[in-house]
């Protein structure tokens, strides 16, 4: 367990005591009985030797009852842990069954972002009495006014709380919580913005677009392909002097498309950053030797190495992909952004959002999704396509690659966004494809297919890109959709792993 010294470290153990009030924890007594020995071990040293630590303070009035019950006065000294021992095990005898806790040891440095999945996975179990009061208490706590430091504590809880138990978020907008947050945003600090817009995400809350209308953002899938799209929003980037996440206000992609929104609009990487991604990913991954590709493809169903591909995923986001999806709402220039996946383990295959955002209360996607997993973890189940990447198990799910089921996204987009934005009108939809090969009449010999090539018709024939167009063309307003997917010299696979093939796609891309 780290040092407590400051308010941010108190942060955990103030949601444990807290907890103390209600409900039975033995795994939070050994927790503190740690924390207590590691202190009266420092007490025993000399007093000059000591250094001022942060202690927990019974508030002075009502009005200073502004977290939970506590302030800290970090020029106190420690609190006698003890005496928090003693009230525990009096607690212990006199639990209701209902509201009786279960929950491993947390991670010691539960604040770091590689212990999310951890911690997410360990969530606390309490009585739905207490977690409907404890969202009251935050709402209430949020809504007083305080000074900088100690608002933005407030708000960190108030967001991990909604993070964990969305369902409560409809008992903070009965606290009129949106309101008050968006009154507070105009008068407080950049870090305090941050976490307000966070927290109106968590909510429901979309903030109005703003241009004239709503645009859209929808980009294929094409495994090595993807150097196609890249080449597209280059040249849009250079005509209109903008960068693509300034660009629109909903982004959206399936496998590597998924990866290219996810690098252009929340790790704002360039258009170059992204296709050396794509050309690291033929050489790297896909370039590997093929008698291990196939031994592979037999033991895990996977051709090639999907460990490496995690790992350059995470690489190319720099410390950013173990953040929660959710947490990128902070970024005021960042657009909703989702990746699209194949859940596997339903009767019936569907398709399933990785969302940046929540839906406003009362709206209700056809579509299943969440915001609560890490942007890794997003794109790990959108581009795991069959026979190429293992399967993706997070929780509960299965997930494959989302174009198995929708290769074009661009309709979820559209409908995504009449929930977030109802009574906003779609002023552009932007498509981008992986590239098209139209043979007139021609004819194969009985040989000509591998497994390989197989596994690639299969995944083409699954979803017809161009039929997704054809409908939207006609149902969307003339002049407001615009679909790029360049003819191609050679039907290319989505494992090409040779340069002069990459640039040959790139060269196609160049003569619309």
């Amino acid at each position: 367990m780290k040092e407590i010294r400051t308010k941010a470290d108190m942060s955990y153990l103030l949601d444990q005591i807290y907890l103390l009030k209600s409900v039975q924890l033995p795994s939070i007594a050994k927790s503190i009985e740690r924390f207590n020995k590691k202190f009266i071990k420092e007490q025993s040293q000399p007093v000059e030797s000591k250094q001022s630590v942060t202690k927990m303070v019974e508030p002075e009035s009502v009005d200073d009852d502004e977290v939970g019950g506590f302030y800290f006065d970090t020029n106190a000294p420690l609190m006698d842990m003890t005496q928090v021992m003693t009230e525990m095990q009096q607690l212990k005898g006199s639990m209701k069954k209902e509201e009786t806790l279960s929950i491993k040891d947390s991670p010691e440095d539960t604040g770091t972002k590689d212990d999310f999945q951890e911690t997410r996975r360990t969530k606390v179990q309490i009585s739905q009495d207490s977690v409907k009061a404890r969202t009251k208490s935050l709402a209430v706590a949020v809504s007083k006014p305080s000074n900088t430091a100690l608002t933005l504590l407030k708000l960190q809880r108030l967001c991990k709380h909604l993070a964990e138990y969305p369902e409560t978020r409809e008992i903070a907008i009965m606290e009129n919580l949106i309101p008050i947050l968006l009154r507070q945003r105009n008068h407080v600090d950049d870090a305090n913005q941050a976490e307000i817009r966070r927290a109106l995400s968590l909510m429901g809350y979309a903030d109005p677009v703003k241009g004239k209308g709503i645009r859209i953002l929808s980009v294929d899938g094409g495994g090595s392909r993807g150097v196609i799209p890249i080449e597209i929003l280059k040249r849009l980037e250079e005509s209109c002097q903008l960068k693509i996440g300034d660009m629109f206000d909903y982004v959206i992609g399936v496998s590597s498309g998924a990866v290219t929104a996810f690098l252009l609009s929340i790790a704002k990487a360039s258009t170059e950053e992204c296709e050396q991604l794509y050309k690291d990913l033929s050489s790297t991954v896909f370039g590997r030797n093929r008698f291990l590709g196939t031994s592979n493809l037999v033991l895990n169903h996977a051709f090639y190495d999907t460990e490496r591909w995690i790992k350059m995923l995470r690489e190319h986001f720099q410390g950013m992909g173990n953040l929660p999806i959710s947490e990128t709402a902070r970024d005021a220039s960042c657009p909703k952004v989702a990746s699209v996946a194949t859940l596997m383990n339903v009767g019936m295959m569907r398709d399933y959002l990785f969302r940046n955002y929540n839906l406003p209360p009362g709206s209700v996607s056809f579509y299943q999704g969440s915001s609560k997993y890490c942007l890794w973890e997003a794109l790990r189940a959108s581009s795991a396509a069959p026979g190429y990447f293992e399967e993706f198990k997070l929780d509960d799910h299965v997930f494959q690659d989302g174009g198995v089921l929708t290769n074009n996204p661009c309709a979820l987009a559209v409908h995504e966004c009449r929930l977030l934005w109802p009574d906003t009108p779609i002023q552009c939809v932007v498509s981008v494809g992986t590239g098209r090969y139209d043979p007139m009449d021609q004819e194969f010999p009985a040989e000509y297919s591998s497994l390989r090539t197989k596994l690639f018709k299969v995944l083409c024939s699954a979803t017809d890109t161009e039929a997704v167009h054809i409908i939207l063309k006609d149902l969307l307003p003339a002049g407001k959709y615009f679909r790029f997917n360049p003819v191609l010299s050679e039907d290319f696979l989505l494992d090409e792993s040779k340069p002069e093939k990459l640039e040959q796609m790139q060269k196609d891309t160049r003569s619309i």
